[in-house]
């Protein structure tokens, strides 16, 4: 198979001969700033050769006219003339084939991130990274960019076998995040940490709800799965359950993107254990050629069987890149791999929700290419709630973009709950009905009427429920109110399942990854009002209905499953419940199947105050869709 890019790598022009273009303070086309591909070399330029006195090329978009002045201009000028005059930033990108060559970090401004060929980068934070950037952030620089360059560039200079090796491994990191950039035949990319000035508040806050303009028209996502690390082995609970899966960003950042691919890095030369799962056609298996770049990041790379042994200081790491299936992935294939050799089976359930997870956010993305935003707004709603981000604020502020809010302003100084409630109150009605229950349980002693959203941090997302069909005509909330419906509701007496279904607890629970839901058995009292005071056993089977449930909306929080189980324990509760909408769930009740085989209704489970109002004590699954009357009302829940 022939890879035009490798010769492309192969020949570039010493640098001393492109630093006055590369690295000038010039307003430039696109096409003027691209490297050309001259004589190969396998000298690295020196440090003598690079000036970095304005080291900020400004890149102009065909759609509008070029940038002339750096945000710390604008905010100048506006308290010059009194007027607050609202920041707008441009975009910085980085050079990939200047950090390759040269070892410095190369920032373009851009007025239209659009108009390049830009490759995002998803990954997530680590220490190491922090004192990666805290390293390459030169003092002696005029502006961000200038220490930004200088940083790099001395840095790249100066890592020995004995550098500080948290600051050595983020360095390699980043190095390989630049090589597969290339490698893709691209040369620029975005990545948050030297893209925008982590320094400054009000950039972040200007920059942060345009996440989803960024991923939705860059030509390509890299996903870094292992987050900023590169893993010892193939077969390690590292590649097995990624890290990257549990930061709140990457929610939106795996849903949102054009085109998404995976990238991994591992340790040594690991091309032979990931050719043992991964199928490589025979044509693509012959060993590559070692090209010698001589760099300050890179000594030599071999590319074989669509992978890249790259080497610095005699270590090599392994690279790859693969565009992943909802049913296969590097990740599980290892883990089978591991499974099918060693028969360890201790880890099989994390994995398999692990794995069901990955369909469901693959789903997601074809809701977001077919502009489903309701639904894809539901996924990440019950996805966040169990990840986490660096800045609290960030548990909503990472889906803006899957919540369709990418005009939102945000504000990082007013705390997440303030934030929160100010999201919600932003959302589009259709959108706002379709993220309700996706918390198990409610904030309902909040003071702030909302006892019907998610709480999003430390909730209890409501897994395994797919296709949500809306029955919410109309949705709004308001602090002052709460939470307006016009939808369907109805009495329903509940009460501890027969022994019969409760049999098949511990599957459900396994499946839904909430080891505190209970399964109730209930029957309307609207029609029959008897129902509400006659003995549960007299009440005709056909009549009652299966409700999946969480023991916190039943007032059993600090009560354990011995006693909640004990067949003298009774619960026997009248609730409101109203609907939110139909849904599918995965066959979940062992010996049960007339039972799965029904759509189910997805429903607050509200109790009455004295005052009249309904309070949402927590999200309830009924297992069957005919379980509601066809009467709609309006509803408030606060």
């Amino acid at each position: 198979m022939n890879y035009p890019w490798i010769e492309v790598l192969k020949r570039w022009t010493p640098f001393a001969k492109e630093a006055e273009l590369l690295l000038a303070p010039a307003t430039t086309t696109s096409g003027d700033i691209l490297p050309s591909s001259g004589d190969s070399t396998k000298h690295a330029p020196s440090s003598s050769n690079l000036s970095f006195e304005g080291s900020s090329g400004m890149v102009s978009s065909s759609k509008s006219t070029t940038v002339k002045d750096l945000p710390q201009s604008r905010s100048d000028q506006a308290a010059l003339s009194g007027v607050e005059t609202p920041l707008k930033y441009p975009w910085r990108v980085v050079d990939a084939r200047a950090f390759v060559h040269t070892g410095a970090i190369r920032l373009v401004l851009v007025e239209d991130i659009c108009d390049l060929d830009v490759v995002a980068i998803s990954y997530t934070w680590s220490d190491d990274m922090k004192k990666w950037r805290e390293s390459i952030c030169n003092p002696e620089g005029r502006t961000y960019e200038e220490k930004i360059g200088r940083g790099s560039r001395l840095l790249s200079a100066s890592i020995t076998a004995s550098s500080d090796q948290s600051i050595a491994r983020a360095h390699l990191f980043f190095t390989i995040i630049a090589f597969l950039v290339l490698s893709r035949g691209k040369k620029f990319f975005w990545m948050d940490i030297v893209c925008i000035n982590q320094d400054k508040m009000q950039e972040k806050e200007f920059f942060v709800p345009q996440m989803g303009n960024l991923y939705r028209n860059t030509s390509e996502t890299h996903a870094y799965p292992l987050g900023a690390e590169i893993a010892t082995s193939v077969f390690s609970d590292q590649v097995y359950f990624p890290i990257w899966e549990m930061r709140a960003w990457t929610v939106q950042e795996q849903i949102v993107p054009n085109r998404l691919l995976y990238c991994y890095a591992f340790h040594g030369d690991a091309i032979d254990d990931i050719k043992k799962f991964s199928h490589i056609p025979d044509a693509d298996s012959d060993k590559g050629d070692v090209i010698h770049m001589q760099s300050l990041v890179l000594d030599k790379y071999k590319h074989v069987s669509g992978m890249f042994l790259l080497e610095k200081l005699g270590h090599a790491v392994t690279c790859c890149v693969r565009e992943e299936l909802p049913l296969s992935n590097l990740s599980m294939d290892a883990y089978m791999h591991h499974l099918e050799i060693h028969g360890d089976w201790s880890q099989l359930q994390t994995s398999i929700r692990r794995s069901s997870k990955h369909k469901v956010m693959c789903f997601a993305r074809t809701s977001s290419k077919e502009k489903h935003a309701p639904e894809v707004a539901r996924i990440s709603l019950v996805t966040i709630g169990g990840r986490k981000s660096l800045w609290p604020q960030d548990m909503i502020y990472s889906v803006l973009a899957a919540l369709g809010l990418e005009k939102f302003k945000v504000t990082y100084d007013i705390g997440f709950e303030e934030a929160r409630l100010q999201v919600f109150e932003a959302l589009d009605s259709k959108v706002l009905a379709h993220i309700l229950g996706t918390d198990w349980g409610s904030n309902r002693d909040s003071g702030n009427n909302d006892s019907a959203l998610p709480r999003v941090v430390a909730s209890s997302p409501t897994d395994g429920m797919y296709y949500l069909k809306s029955a919410v005509l109309h949705c709004e909330y308001t602090r002052s109110i709460g939470t307006q419906m016009h939808c369907r509701q109805e009495r329903l007496r509940i009460w501890k399942a027969s022994p019969d279904i409760l049999q098949g607890l511990c599957v459900l629970r396994h499946l839904l990854g909430n080891g505190r839901i209970l399964l109730m058995q209930g029957t309307s009292v609207f029609d029959t009002p008897d129902f509400a005071s006659i003995p549960i056993a007299t009440i005709p089977s056909h009549m009652t209905k299966v409700i999946i449930i969480d023991m916190s909306a039943l007032g059993l929080d600090t009560m354990k499953d011995d006693d909640v189980f004990d067949e003298n324990f009774e619960i026997d509760k009248i609730f409101e419940f109203v609907e939110i909408g139909e849904c599918q769930t995965t066959a979940m009740l062992v010996d049960q199947m007339e039972i799965n085989n029904k759509t189910s209704l997805l429903t607050l489970c509200c109790e009455r105050t004295a005052s009249g109002n309904l309070v949402n004590r927590g999200t309830a699954l009924i297992l069957d869709a005919s379980a509601l009357s066809t009467a709609y009302s309006h509803v408030i829940v606060q």
